[in-house]
């Protein structure tokens, strides 16, 4: 985490470090010669620049992008830095290793520069103000000046852990951030330096997220039809989510800068109320779609197939698409398209500061998929996977009510009033959760008599028969057909009925292993080896022939592009490992 100054854009400053900073936001003691330097005085402090420290050394982060007006290439300072338009067609981000190319900032700049009136300049100190009127003469420049965050401003007030979704005690608010005003002047070019936190927590520094909204605020404040450019230098790319790399400032996919804006800060309210006026969206049916990823065709097949037929048994007109390699385990009880109206990211709180990525809001693009995977090694994933990989790259998220992701899960320290809260939820009709996110033992790798996660110890966290049966239900309303995706491989059989018979010896209080089973897949044979009462025999014995078994091949599936497409990621990630 960033140190305290960092997190509430400002705090102590040396002599050293107050006097350089002044000279990045005071406009007004620039007098000893005659400039057109314009202080626009709006704040009692100013934003310094939070900790940053030299990159001189260090490996440049690099994304290359097509720039539609111009095959140029230009640099700015050394950092990484990113020109977007408001009223244009491009979006160009740079790197160099040198500190200052004139030449490259004057091509880039050069198709609108004769209209230039205005320079907002945000968070730079003397040297580099000295700069910006050599490389941009004869215009009038602006030093804006932005105000601290409160002293308790924090990544974790902004992503607090709970918030009371439901309102029965309190309606969640977020902190506040100071915003520029408008400068009254037109400006047609605004460029600020990001801070690069000490500690290397970046993405989560709350004065580089404060500078970044505030930019975006102000951009929106203008009126008029004119170009207007936000440049940013900055040693790492600026919130993927807030200035996309494949669209402009303007417009992205349905969602505009300004709605955007009108955002919670972070987590510490929900994006849209839970309770109120039922949601609806209408959107593009043929450019979003929810997905999904499968990692082996038997374990998830079935579940991919209920999903799909849960989504349209909730009104939905949307297609599932459906990748290969991880999981899904879900069924959606009501209509949840009205996400696609959603920005990227949004999903549901995960745990600390973190989202979920079960339920996610994503949108698909090739330069974003290319930031992806040029940093896949430059950050850690918490926990090893994707989910804990995309917490790094889009920190700023929205969250939804935990209704739209509820996990079958019934926590140790729940009380009994909470379980039977929960399991009420499971089972309304009409249905309450808008999705039913399942953990552990899947419904149809369990005899459909009762949820076999009853029979094992480590996953006595998450049985819950009323949520097993609804599962079920869905199941038998799809075709006969592709029923035969649940069926159970002889593997499978003698795995249940060896738990069955561990937790009699357990003698566990559920009583669950005492059950019947009556599943008529019981005596339905897929494989090869049909005995799965002879694999008893020599279950947990390595030298014995471990048939693969065959499996139903799914039928052919038509293929298109997914470029620019919306996406409700459907493709959970498991909090255990089961």
């Amino acid at each position: 985490m960033a140190e305290e100054g960092a997190a509430r854009g400002g705090g102590r400053r040396s002599c050293a470090r107050k006097k350089e900073l002044e000279g990045g936001t005071n406009g007004r003691r620039r007098n000893k010669k005659k400039r057109k330097w314009k202080n626009v005085d709006l704040f009692r402090r100013r934003l310094p620049k939070s900790n940053a420290k030299d990159v001189e050394n260090e490996k440049p982060i690099q994304l290359s992008v097509q720039d539609r007006s111009s095959r140029c290439n230009f640099s700015f300072l050394k950092p990484f830095v990113l020109l977007m338009t408001i009223c244009g067609t491009h979006v160009t981000l740079l790197y160099s290793p040198k500190v200052y190319n004139n030449n490259h900032i004057y091509q880039a700049l050069a198709p609108g520069k004769k209209e230039f009136q205005g320079v907002g300049l945000l968070n730079f100190n003397n040297t580099e103000l000295d700069h910006w009127e050599q490389l941009i003469p004869n215009v009038t420049h602006v030093v804006l000046e932005l105000e601290y965050a409160a002293k308790n401003m924090t990544w974790e007030s902004q992503y607090p852990e709970w918030i009371d979704e439901e309102e029965e005690t309190e309606v969640p608010v977020c902190p506040s951030l100071p915003s520029l005003r408008s400068t009254g002047i037109r400006l047609n070019l605004i460029a600020v330096k990001l801070p690069h936190a000490n500690g290397g927590n970046w993405s989560r520094d709350v004065a580089r997220l404060h500078l970044q909204l505030a930019v975006a605020r102000l951009t929106t404040s203008f009126k008029g039809n004119y170009p207007l450019y936000v440049l940013f230098v900055t040693n790492f790319f600026p919130i993927p989510n807030l200035f996309t790399c494949k669209e402009l400032v303007g417009h992205v996919k349905g969602m505009f800068l300004g709605e955007k804006l009108h955002l919670p800060l972070g987590s510490c309210e929900l994006a849209f109320p839970l309770r109120g006026k039922e949601l609806s969206y209408v959107g593009n049916v043929r450019r979003e779609a929810y997905a999904t990823i499968l990692h082996s065709a038997h374990v998830y097949v079935c579940g991919a197939i209920a999903a799909e037929q849960s989504i349209h048994m909730s009104g939905s007109t949307r297609d599932l698409v459906i990748l290969v390699d991880e999981t899904i385990n879900l069924l959606i009880l009501r209509n949840i398209d009205f996400l696609f109206g959603m920005p990227e990211i949004t999903a549901t709180r995960n745990n600390g500061t973190l989202f979920n990525s079960g339920v996610m809001v994503v949108e698909l693009s090739n330069c974003t998929f290319k930031l992806l995977m040029d940093h896949i090694n430059e950050f850690e994933s918490y926990n090893g996977g994707d989910q804990g990989y995309l917490n790094e790259i889009f920190t700023w998220w929205h969250r939804i009510p935990r209704h739209m992701n509820f996990l079958k899960h019934f926590w140790v320290g729940d009380e009994e009033e909470k379980k039977q809260m929960k399991t009420l939820l499971f089972g309304a009709d009409p249905p309450i959760l808008y999705v039913l996110h399942y953990l552990g033992m899947k419904p149809w790798l369990c005899f459909r008599d009762y949820d076999c996660n009853w029979n094992c110890d480590v996953f006595h966290e998450f049985p819950s028969d009323v949520a097993h049966e609804r599962w079920w239900k869905v199941h038998d309303v799809m075709p006969e057909l592709l029923q035969q995706f649940c069926m159970l491989k002889s593997k499978q059989k003698a795995q249940l009925e060896w738990d069955r018979r561990q937790a009699e010896v357990a003698n566990y209080t559920s009583g669950h292993w005492q059950i019947k089973v009556k599943d008529t897949r019981l005596k339905k044979c897929i494989d090869n080896l049909c005995s799965w009462e002879n694999m008893l025999k020599h279950w947990g014995e390595t030298n014995w022939t471990d048939d693969e078994s065959h499996t139903p091949t799914p039928p052919a599936i038509a293929t298109s592009s997914l470029s620019d497409l919306r996406l409700v990621n459907l493709a959970f990630y498991h909090p255990c490992k089961c």
